[in-house]
């Protein structure tokens, strides 16, 4: 049995699709090194070129999506070629105008398109409003006010999430949590062309299962661990498959321990008595062996030595407010804003904290909102570790001193 493999068959098809596309991108486009995409990261360069003739303008609003099935083309005039066609109502971001065509960056689609900078016809484009969630396309800054001179306030690095507010032209204040300590967060003005939408997740749906702004400023959380975060899509060949090595990462980071995820999943695989596997998922059992050989404690994995404990919800709050992590085997599915997924097999994640009777986790998985400060109510977790398959529903560890 594979666990915490997220790419399902057709996945596999997309990533087929997209390779092909990449090959032909490479050909055509003036900058020919895109970026590989898997079905739950995408945030490789298309490639296309930025006017060298005609006159650029400024878009009118930085947000678009497509009003029809369009081509995305490798420049704005005569000479330029088609790349392929994508479907009605995706989200770009506009940088520029020239001619009859918007240079737009465009974040990849789930035919096996890639992200990057590309050219649309502007008459196939119809402003849409700023999303609240977007990401940093690179390392970008918030600052004190919106102008290109205003005071630095926080450094955000490529795909940090920030909610936004109020917006100026291109520009949006917006708010950014970040890991390094429980609930600390900042405010500042961000360059909208420095942004990006995320790859996947409902915007309506993100802002019901990430701590917000307006819920940090009203109600504080019972518990919360600082744990720093760390995402699987690593671009590693085996990111899709490593949600446990990364969640045994962030537990050991707690505990100022700073493994890498390669050699947490060496470790892993052999226990499992593999070499290498890019496909191969990793056994709570194991994970478990793996924390504590690198000088954690682990808590609450068996009742006995051939018998998972069946954890409660009660048990998770026990080892929270003794700042200690639980890490539950989980079905994929279950969690918020995943309903609809096509991936119905196990996940691990990392429980941090508890607000009100809902707890805080950590998801190696950010393709889909920030992966830190994430909300799951009681019963949703309740769910998630009960649909776990076989021998492995509601089992779980924590790991602390």
């Amino acid at each position: 049995m594979r666990y915490s493999s997220l790419i399902a068959s057709p996945y596999r098809v997309a990533l087929r699709v997209a390779a092909a596309l990449a090959v032909m991108l490479a050909a055509l486009a003036a900058h020919p090194a895109p970026v590989q995409m898997t079905a739950l990261a995408a945030d490789g360069p298309v490639s296309a070129p930025a006017s060298a003739a005609g006159t650029a303008v400024d878009p009118t609003s930085p947000w678009a999506k497509t009003a029809r099935e369009t081509s995305i083309w490798s420049g704005w005039d005569a000479k330029a070629m088609e790349f392929a066609k994508i479907a009605a109502n995706l989200p770009v971001q506009v940088i520029e105008i020239n001619g009859t065509r918007s240079h737009v960056y465009f974040p990849g689609d789930n035919k096996g398109h890639k992200a990057g900078d590309v050219w649309i016809d502007k008459a196939d484009l119809t402003d849409m409003p700023w999303p609240r969630w977007a990401r940093a396309r690179g390392a970008t800054v918030l600052r004190s006010s919106p102008d290109v001179s205003a005071d630095e306030m926080v450094q955000l690095t490529r795909g940090n999430y920030v909610e936004i507010g109020e917006t100026q032209g291109r520009w949006a204040k917006a708010f950014f949590l970040t890991d390094r300590q429980a609930g600390e967060w900042a405010m500042g003005w961000v360059d909208g062309l420095d942004l990006m939408l995320p790859t996947r997740g409902d915007q309506n749906d993100m802002s019901s299962y990430l701590l917000t702004r307006a819920s940090l400023l009203t109600t504080a959380p019972d518990v919360w661990i600082s744990v720093p975060y760390r995402s699987q899509l690593d671009g590693s060949a085996y990111a899709e498959a490593n949600c446990g090595p990364t969640s045994v990462a962030m537990a050991l980071d707690a505990l100022g321990k700073r493994e890498t995820l390669d050699s947490l999943r060496a470790a892993a695989l052999k226990l499992q008595d593999i070499n290498r596997c890019d496909d191969c998922g990793t056994y709570i059992q194991h994970l478990a062996k793996v924390a504590e050989s690198r000088g954690a404690s682990t808590f609450g994995l068996r009742d006995n030595p051939d018998t998972f404990h069946s954890w409660t919800l009660d048990d998770v709050r026990q080892q929270i407010r003794e700042q200690r992590v639980v890490i539950p085997q989980v079905q994929y599915n279950q969690l918020p804003g995943r309903m609809r997924s096509p991936y119905g097999g196990d996940h691990y994640i990392v429980l941090v904290g508890i607000e009100g009777t809902s707890f805080i986790y950590n998801d190696p998985v950010d393709s889909d909102g920030r992966g830190y400060g994430r909300l799951i109510t009681a019963d949703q977790l309740e769910k998630a570790m009960s649909n776990a398959h076989g021998e492995f529903a509601r089992a779980a560890f924590a790991v602390g001193k």
